[in-house]
């Protein structure tokens, strides 16, 4: 994301420097510094995860004891889909408190240094200050925004598995179109991983079906989880056992 966001100021303060001043021309070479030194830790880290996951799946195999493909039947899992919703709006009302506080203490900081140093321009002046506090918080807000709304439309109320077939809610997946399956294991191993929701990702020849099911970050005992999910993952490895598709740990996310 920060390798992104380098990029477009670059290409923006590149136009600029063409069509506005020199000064635009240093804000180029720092944007465009910045966004090539996130751009290598980007893919330094792509291919150290991708190496650590590829490591963790073959001792996955290797841990696992032989299954018989007729050892599944079939499962149904209830979601508690309105107490992981609420939980979410919980955390995201509480990521809005903590950017107005942070955009208080910034509008203080700078005021007081401005009053201090004796360059304060009076109420104008305030409302400036207070503006640009409040912008700098937008795009964390935005990024929370977008990830409360999507998990609040993928998460399921219900997941089921017969044999030859997974349906969620009312829509039925039938084994033979599944290429592959992709599920959040039941722990982090990977403790700098951005990603916050424990999930599970269907692939067919008609594109990919997302289910974001509950925060796999929070500690045990607090924050939202379904208690569930681990007999689930367990069940859901039989089931792809059993009717032919791969199911994938995605160890590193």
């Amino acid at each position: 994301m920060l390798c992104i966001l380098f990029l477009v100021l670059f290409a923006v303060s590149l136009v600029s420097a063409v069509l506005v001043s020199d000064i635009a021309v240093i804000f180029a070479q720092i944007t465009g510094a910045f966004a090539l030194l996130y751009g290598i830790l980007w893919a330094f880290w792509a291919r150290k995860e991708s190496k650590a996951e590829q490591a963790l799946q073959e001792r996955a195999k290797l841990m696992d004891a032989p299954k018989e493909p007729d050892g599944f039947s079939q499962a149904e899992y209830l979601l508690p889909k309105e107490r992981l919703t609420g939980a979410a709006l919980q955390r995201f009302r509480s990521i809005l408190k903590g950017a107005a506080i942070a955009a208080l203490v910034v509008f203080a900081l700078i005021t007081g240094s401005m009053l201090w140093k004796g360059t304060f321009g009076g109420f104008t002046h305030a409302l400036g200050i207070l503006f640009f506090s409040t912008v700098i918080t937008l795009p964390g807000i935005i990024v929370q925004g977008v990830i409360y709304f999507r998990y609040q439309k993928t998460v399921p109320r219900k997941i089921c598995l017969y044999p030859g077939e997974m349906v969620i809610d009312e829509r039925s997946y039938y084994a033979r179109d599944i290429r592959d399956v992709r599920i959040t294991p039941n722990r982090i191993y990977n403790a700098n991983s951005p990603s916050v929701f424990r999930e599970m990702t269907l692939r067919t020849a008609q594109g990919e079906k997302r289910c974001l099911i509950d925060f796999r970050a929070a500690s045990p005992g607090q924050g939202i989880c379904w208690e569930q999910y681990p007999q689930f993952a367990e069940d859901l490895s039989k089931w792809g056992l059993a009717n032919g598709v791969e199911v994938t740990v995605a160890y590193m996310d």
